[in-house]
């Protein structure tokens, strides 16, 4: 039957909170791709250059404050918007 056919019913079974609506949704396809190594290893991989990137360059910037060799180290660096 085609979708335009079909009439709009209102749902009567029960509402599950908000919070327990996942639950399917993660055990079924988020939890099995979590328990793979490989995908763990590259999703690792994949936030190395952020985290180097945010933390680094932060730390960077509060240790040596505004010192005129690290702004020129900052500026050989590839710009990160704020």
């Amino acid at each position: 039957m085609p979708i335009y056919d079909q009439g709009y019913e209102s749902y009567d079974g029960i509402r599950t909170r908000a919070k327990r609506r996942w639950i399917p949704l993660w055990r079924e396809e988020i939890r099995p791709y979590l328990k793979r190594r490989v995908f763990i290893l590259l999703i690792v991989i994949a936030l190395l250059p952020w985290l180097f990137l945010g933390v680094g360059l932060t730390f960077l910037h509060t240790q040596l404050g505004n010192a005129d060799f690290a702004k020129e180290l900052m500026s050989r660096l590839p710009p990160m918007d704020e």
